[in-house]
């Protein structure tokens, strides 16, 4: 059994290394992708993790694919974002960054989900919403085994708090049972969960 790991919002790469040292400890057929919109966190910190079963993309998940869109610049250089109305963002300042959509970067690069366990960790600061509206609607979701982040970054939307947006937002991965847990955090670590016994526990049911 293949284990497939997805990190959206690489930042510094920290859960990215985890799991490259983790991952074989269970099987070495294992694969890890990396997505990190920002150019500067890019190659400061990511491009150097890439290896034989790591493949590392300086480009921004969106719901457009094989675009451009501005990734807007924040001060504490952990919240950019595409969606300019972020609440830490500046309205001036911004990267023009490459995107995919998820789903047709899976057909692009010929990766089927069903034969594999697989692992998504996601912050993209809001666009979240674009993810996980994309993987509901190409049906990719049932074949996600595990999600890793916080979610909230939504909230941190402007126009998605003034349209709405946030309760649509959690009402979607409440019905389609997508269950985010909690890796990683510097703070409250009581709450994170111990993504390594999930893992272990789900590959050990798919074999």
């Amino acid at each position: 059994m293949k284990i497939r790991y997805f990190d959206l919002g690489l930042h510094k790469g920290v859960e990215l290394f985890d799991m490259q040292q983790f991952l074989p400890t269970i099987t070495n057929d294992f694969e890890c992708y990396g997505f990190e919109a920002a150019p500067t966190h890019y190659w400061d910190y990511c491009a150097k993790l890439a290896n034989k079963e790591t493949k590392i993309y300086n480009i921004a998940v969106t719901d457009k694919h094989n675009s451009f869109i501005n990734l807007f610049f924040a001060e504490n250089q952990v919240g950019h974002s595409v969606h300019s109305s972020k609440n830490n963002v500046s309205k001036n300042k911004f990267w023009e960054v490459p995107t995919i959509k998820f789903s047709e970067w899976l057909k692009d690069n010929n990766i089927d989900l069903k034969d594999s366990l697989n692992i998504v960790k996601i912050n993209i600061e809001g666009a979240e919403w674009e993810f996980f509206n994309d993987i509901v609607d190409s049906d990719i979701n049932k074949y996600i085994h595990i999600y890793c982040g916080a979610g909230h970054d939504v909230e941190k939307i402007k126009k998605f708090v003034d349209e709405g947006i946030v309760d649509k937002y959690y009402e979607l991965i409440k019905t389609n049972n997508i269950n985010l847990k909690r890796w990683c955090l510097t703070w409250k670590l009581e709450r994170n969960a111990d993504v390594h016994k999930l893992i272990e526990k789900k590959y050990k049911e798919l074999l």
